[in-house]
């Protein structure tokens, strides 16, 4: 078995060789390819998002910058699969008001995202027009109804398009106020996260109920429906998490890399003996997204953001 680190000079090679993806003696239901390259961001990625149309989004964590990939999502697959992608020269900056930028969603082609002033005041803002040359940007929110100041807002995410518990258009995950928000009908309102920092969001299901799953250093918590009290599930601690509900699965980034968890099992608390870990991947994973049978990370120190194919073992 290949193994290497995302330091490496390999990992830009042409080679599309399937490692291996179980700790555990279960075969997993999938492989992953060797990471590739996508996108090189000087100052360092910090989030990821994705429009309904395709365009791919990229915050900065230094420098207040925002790109956008000047291919969409379904030709960054096509360019994946004939090995042309040249991280140097894909992406395009976005010019406009992004000052302390952080964390990135889309609610159709909308685009929301998060900014702090290290850690102490943050907000929550949106894209509210395009001029042709610049976006104008508007802050909608710095506190929540109950007076609790957003601070540090990691991650930001919207429910899947099929959900009713979760009529919020966004959720956003703040560790420095230690606490979630809900942004509906133009109001923030101030949730708690089940632990101390949350780290992270991701919307998916549970025993076939709508859930938010909350991650962190602490281990990963649910809540069903706004009110719903946290629960935990795993003590695997996380600092991105995203679901595929076609095969209901939690992919979990950490400081060893990414970790998957199949929730159909009827567990009350998973371990990290219950999680498949994509040896293809040990490096530090602080941000992870997903489209089609693609897998999307940053690792959180380095400049690049990686892309890399899913396969199922049920599809030729």
């Amino acid at each position: 078995m290949f193994m290497y680190t995302l330091f490496a000079i390999l990992l830009s090679c042409s080679s599309s060789k399937t490692l291996d993806t179980a700790t555990s003696e279960i075969t997993p239901p999938f492989k992953v390819e060797s990471p590739k390259e996508l996108v090189l961001i000087p100052e360092r990625p910090q989030d990821m998002s994705i429009s309904k149309e395709g365009s791919f989004f990229i915050s900065s964590q230094t420098g207040d910058y925002l790109y956008r990939l000047q291919k969409t999502v379904d030709e960054i697959e096509i360019l994946y699969d004939q090995n042309t992608i040249d991280p140097q020269d894909i992406r395009e900056e976005q010019t406009g008001d992004f000052r302390n930028i952080l964390a990135l969603e889309h609610i159709e082609n909308d685009l929301f995202f998060t900014t702090t002033d290290f850690g102490v005041e943050g907000t929550l803002s949106w894209v509210e027009s395009y001029n042709g040359i610049s976006y104008q940007t508007q802050t909608l929110h710095s506190a929540s109804i109950e007076g609790t100041l957003i601070r540090n807002p990691i991650d930001l995410q919207r429910p899947l398009e099929d959900m009713t518990l979760f009529s919020q258009q966004l959720w956003i995950a703040d560790n420095e106020a230690r606490a979630l928000f809900s942004y509906e009908d133009s109001q923030l309102k101030v949730h708690s996260a089940g632990q101390e920092r949350p780290e992270a969001i991701c919307f998916g299901s549970v025993n076939n109920k709508e859930v938010l799953f909350i991650g962190g250093e602490e281990g990963i918590w649910y809540k069903e429906g706004t009110d719903g009290l946290p629960i935990q599930i795993s003590n695997i601690p996380a600092l991105s998490l995203t679901y595929l509900p076609e095969h209901m699965e939690l992919w979990i980034g950490n400081s060893t890399g990414i970790l998957v968890l199949d929730i159909s099992k009827e567990l009350s608390l998973f371990q990290i003996e219950d999680a498949y870990q994509l040896s293809s991947i040990n490096s530090r994973v602080s941000r992870l997204i997903h489209q089609n049978n693609f897998v999307f990370f940053t690792d959180g120190i380095g400049e690049y953001v990686f892309v890399a194919k899913i396969i199922r073992n049920d599809i030729n």
